[in-house]
């Protein structure tokens, strides 16, 4: 077993402001449209804001984010007024705003007292243990005849049965926690309607539920399921172009014949080029059914700050997938997620985690790759005393870390840091020995540190 030693030497923990971390704003002027159409209806009320996660092969597709609302029975898509913090998980809120064409424009809201959080409230049987994953390919009966870019011994290969695949994946990156027993189901599963071309994705209002209820039409009862992979063909407009998949953050209740059950499910596109080498991070499908599981099993993005130093006194912005070192950033490998995503798993062993403290301290620290196996120290939190930590992992390219994706090469060896702060969903890495896709985060790791 490789063992790498680190010296870290701090001589101060500054207090940073809380990250504001902000995607696209919905544009005042669009509000003051709505505000005077004369078929808009003024709402208020409550319901659980939901997140569904939409990953692209290049960064200005789409959001990264589709917000929607579930309140008495119905869910539907949501724009938040310009200048509103956004929820960063699933959360229960009381608002305002208008309605018009089955969407809802939120001016104003808080966070109800009933508070869901993916990760701090699923149990650790969510995503330790052995779970049941079924691979549905499905096809809108509106449109065309559809066609895969993949075959289906292809897609076996994907998911469970080739050299590269998912169950070993999570196997290997969750330290034998978690194994999934994947299922095929072999007939095309049609769902009319399930595609329309004039949205981004089939989350963005109910079609994927009505995937859900009618796979059990066909399939039968779901109740040993506990995630759903829909794989969409490339030629009916279900995933919007340059979308590699979309994903429920953790579970979602869905109204079953034997009642309310909670299920994962993703939507994975099959389109040859979109998820080729020929995209812009050179991203294939493996890369989109890893990723996609990751938010299924509740894990955000991994994202980095852009703001230099900046970060150490002030709020400051984050790159999405900026975090290039994990299945939950843009990778150029297949790489586990970081360790700050691994201890709210339950993935790493108390023996694995090395907690400092102290406003200066000298330590040295043999600290073991991310990737590999034994019990050796995985992750250094250093807490600032204010509830906020600075996480510490080492990459190395062994495991599935060292399995280059199609066009990439690997910058082997190097220290990352990571800004962990509880009111954070995302995790946002501060700083690394590598050429990262952030810029501005070389002012920490720098000789005198490491």
């Amino acid at each position: 077993m490789l063992s790498y030693s680190a010296k870290i030497f701090l001589f101060s923990l500054i207090f940073l402001a809380n990250a504001n971390h902000s995607f696209a704003h919905a544009s005042k002027n669009i509000f003051k449209t709505i505000k005077h159409n004369p078929n808009a209806t003024k709402v208020h009320g409550s319901g659980l804001i939901k997140l569904v996660f939409v990953d692209a092969a290049i960064d200005d597709v789409a959001e990264p984010i589709i917000y929607k609302l579930e309140s008495k029975g119905t869910i539907k898509p949501v724009q938040f007024k310009s200048g509103l913090k956004k929820p960063q998980e699933n959360t229960f809120i009381k608002y305002s705003g208008y309605e018009l064409n089955n969407k809802v424009y939120i001016n104003d809201y808080k966070t109800d007292n009933k508070k869901f959080a993916i990760l701090e409230e699923s149990t650790v049987n969510d995503v330790t243990g052995t779970h049941k994953l079924l691979v549905v390919k499905v096809s809108d009966g509106t449109k065309d005849s559809p066609t895969y870019g993949y075959s289906d011994n292809e897609l076996r290969e994907f998911y469970s049965t080739g050299s590269n695949n998912m169950v070993d994946f999570y196997k290997e990156a969750s330290s034998n926690n978690l194994n999934l027993e994947v299922e095929y189901y072999d007939p095309i599963l049609t769902v009319n309607n399930l595609c329309l071309a004039s949205e981004d994705s089939p989350m963005d209002n109910d079609e994927y539920l009505n995937a859900i209820t009618r796979l059990e039409e066909d399939y039968g009862s779901l109740a040993d399921v506990s995630f759903v992979s829909f794989v969409v063909p490339d030629n009916q407009t279900c995933l919007a172009s340059g979308l590699l998949g979309v994903a429920t953050l953790g579970k979602e209740s869905f109204t079953l014949s034997n009642g309310n059950k909670l299920l994962s499910a993703n939507f994975i596109n099959s389109d040859h080029v979109n998820v080729s080498s020929e995209n812009e991070y050179g991203l294939d499908i493996r890369y989109a059914v890893f990723h996609e599981l990751g938010h299924n099993l509740g894990m955000h993005h991994d994202n980095a700050h852009v703001c230099g130093e900046e970060i150490l006194s002030s709020p400051c912005y984050s790159l999405e997938y900026g975090g290039s070192h994990s299945i939950m950033g843009f990778s150029p490998s297949y790489a586990h997620p970081n360790t700050t995503y691994k201890e709210k798993m339950g993935w790493l062993s108390s023996s694995e985690i090395q907690s400092l403290s102290g406003t200066s301290f000298v330590e040295e620290v043999d600290l073991y790759p991310v990737s590999s196996g034994g019990t050796g120290t995985k992750l250094i939190k250093v807490d600032r005393g204010d509830g906020i930590f600075y996480n510490m992992e080492y990459r190395e390219a062994v495991g599935y870390d060292g399995k280059i994706l199609p066009t990439r090469t690997y910058n082997n060896g190097g220290f990352l840091v990571y800004y962990e702060d509880p009111s954070i969903t995302n995790t946002i890495l501060m700083d690394s020995k590598f050429k990262d896709r952030r810029r501005y985060m070389d002012f920490l790791l720098g000789d005198r540190y490491i």
